[in-house]
């Protein structure tokens, strides 16, 4: 968003368009990869989370940070969103070797 303003953008026009992007940019995702670490997860991630679910998208975790503010771990809305959650970065290497990016995961199914 500071390149934004720099160009002379208003700040509610560079907020729009830095949420525009982002939307774009999960709708043309394979993968939604979403960093946990933390005590709290970023807002914005988790609404990008969300988005990626709704549409179906392959939701992984990772999280090495194991501090949260509530005492249960991880919010429930996070969990649920996500297929896996590795805690390592070897874990995430060899998920992504062996995950074809060319020929999707089925997507979930969703009811309307």
């Amino acid at each position: 968003m500071p390149d934004l303003l720099k160009v002379g953008h208003s700040f509610d026009h560079a907020k729009k368009i830095v949420f525009k992007n982002d939307l774009n940019a999960v709708r043309q995702c394979d993968v939604l990869f979403i960093v946990l670490d933390g005590r709290s997860i970023d807002e914005g991630a988790a609404f990008e989370l969300g988005v990626a679910y709704s549409l179906g998208k392959p939701c992984i975790g990772f999280q090495t940070d194991f501090r949260r503010l509530s005492s249960f771990g991880n919010n429930p809305m996070i969990d649920g969103a996500l297929d896996t959650t590795f805690t390592a970065l070897h874990e995430v290497t060899s998920w992504a070797k062996e995950y074809n990016f060319l020929q999707r995961q089925p997507q979930r199914g969703h009811s309307s």
